[in-house]
């Protein structure tokens, strides 16, 4: 990172990426995988992926 770009692009994945593990852990308490095994730890992941962009779209939609 030792271009100006870099770091923008840097910068802004806190705004971007971090705020949906923050929001996947502290209000859908995905803490810990309830199952084992990779496959069945993938597919826990997607859904709760699933339902934070869901409630993104409700919200968008809600404030129109």
């Amino acid at each position: 990172m030792e271009t100006a770009d870099a770091k923008s692009v840097y910068r802004l994945r806190g705004q971007t990426i971090e705020i949906v593990f923050a929001d996947v852990k502290e209000h859908r308490g995905l803490r810990r995988f309830s199952d084992h095994g990779l496959s069945r730890v993938r597919a826990e992941f997607a859904l709760d992926v699933l339902l934070h962009k869901l409630l993104v779209v409700q919200r968008s939609l809600s404030q129109r």
